[in-house]
């Protein structure tokens, strides 16, 4: 069967082998009624395939089928038909600005930028064109010249939904410059704009953390979290600031939600931890610690928190074993080599002190530090002294207590001169972890 145009009437050719067949449908007025519409519409169908088909003559059928073509994803044939616009009408600048948005999407930032800027040059009120090219100067860094774009969107009309954006996007560039004021104010103008972007109470709560108004930033946290209840960055922003103001429990809280939503996230351990240990939760937050190294055996800090709290229960064994995996792991940090050289030279146990390892590890925190890790040498007094060599360990006491500032530190290490002077060398108490406890734990 074929269907063809002669002139306005649709004539339709039956192999005459088959007519036979197809005889009994002439006599029913329906079935040919329906056959009629299916040979228009084929017609039709025909007919309109061949017209899409037809080749793009002017600049506004390229730039037609280009949309058509950006729409349905096939960018790399889209641009190709912006082009041929551009070629046809150079100064078409909506060609110009859909082609940069789509040079965009590619990712291909340079000649979306180019366009952006040539659709300015001819249209200089298209807020998109400013929107996206603040967007990609500041993917590149280029952050004064994204505020000037961010801004122009503002001025144009402060009050269009690119204007909201623009103002988010100042406010992280604010942040990122630490001009926090200026941040908290673009914020406040997203949410005075409109009261449902999530986004700005979480960008602003960083701020307001940032400048350590701890109270600010939960407030703004709390609206946020409504927003994005599964975020589990949040959680954990909100926990940090409950810390300082000594909400430990929620901040606990806070930190155990985060982890139910990223369970993997060594660091979240590492906070909790350390959350712990400030609420005297020592084996809850050893137990943190532990879980983080499992997570991440290189990562040293969680092995110095983990000695730091063992310390504290007096558990020295293990803190020394922690201690030297740190060095294993960083070997520069002076801190650690002045800890382990304490346990070496004043712990409690017997089998656990080494004097002449605890004289080497006090002089490489010294070394380290270039002599001004004081602590330092307050614990190379007790290494010498628990080798018995007391004139060395007066000598250098002496020079701890001459080089601090501290009235109460002075107090104690003329606590322990004075053991040197009796020739009595200086131990770990056992019994008040207060006294035991070193530094606070590392973020």
């Amino acid at each position: 069967m074929v269907a063809c145009w002669v002139g306005d009437v649709v004539t339709l050719t039956i192999n005459t082998k088959r007519r036979s067949r197809l005889d009994f449908m002439n006599n029913d007025p329906i079935r040919n009624t329906v056959r009629y519409y299916i040979i228009v519409l084929l017609a039709v169908s025909i007919i309109s395939t061949e017209a899409f088909s037809a080749e793009p003559q002017t600049a506004e059928e390229f730039l037609t089928r280009g949309n058509e073509l950006h729409e349905q994803g096939q960018y790399d044939k889209a641009i190709i038909d912006y082009s041929d616009a551009i070629k046809l009408d150079p100064n078409n600048e909506v060609a110009i600005y859909h082609r940069g948005y789509t040079y965009l999407l590619k990712g291909k930032l340079e000649n979306a930028t180019i366009d952006f800027s040539k659709s300015i040059q001819l249209n200089p009120t298209n807020l998109k064109a400013y929107y996206f090219r603040g967007v990609i100067l500041k993917e590149k860094k280029e952050y004064q010249k994204a505020l000037a774009d961010f801004s122009k969107v503002i001025e144009i009309d402060p009050k269009s939904a690119l204007s909201v954006l623009s103002y988010h996007k100042r406010a992280i560039i604010w942040i990122i410059l630490r001009n926090l004021d200026q941040a908290i104010q673009d914020s406040t103008s997203v949410i005075r704009l409109n009261p449902d972007f999530g986004a700005a109470y979480y960008l602003r709560g960083n701020s307001w953390q940032l400048k350590g108004n701890n109270k600010n930033a939960i407030r703004d946290f709390s609206v946020a979290v409504r927003f994005f209840p599964n975020t589990f960055e949040l959680y954990e922003s909100r926990a940090q600031c409950y810390e300082p103001i000594g909400e430990l429990s929620l901040s606990i809280e806070d930190y155990s939600k985060a982890i139910e939503l990223k369970p993997m996230n060594a660091n979240l351990y590492i906070q909790r931890g350390i959350a712990y240990y400030l609420n005297k939760d020592y084996g809850d937050s050893i137990n943190d610690f532990t879980q983080t190294i499992q997570y991440d055996p290189k990562l040293a800090v969680a092995y110095q928190n983990r000695a730091i709290a063992y310390q504290t229960i007096h558990k020295y064994k293990p803190a020394i074993s922690d201690f030297k995996n740190v060095i294993r792991l960083d070997p520069s940090n002076y801190l650690i080599h002045d800890y382990l050289a304490r346990l070496l030279s004043s712990a409690p146990e017997d089998e656990l002190r080494d004097g002449t390892q605890a004289v080497e590890s006090a002089k490489m925190s010294l070394k380290l530090s270039n002599g001004r890790h004081v602590e330092a040498i307050d614990t190379l007094a007790a290494a010498y002294a628990e080798i018995g060599d007391f004139d060395n360990a007066i000598k250098y006491q002496e020079e701890a207590i001459k080089k601090t500032t501290s009235p109460t530190v002075k107090k104690k290490y003329s606590a322990r001169l004075r053991l040197y002077q009796q020739e009595k060398p200086y131990r770990l108490p056992q019994a008040n972890p207060t006294e035991s406890s070193i530094e606070p734990l590392v973020q």
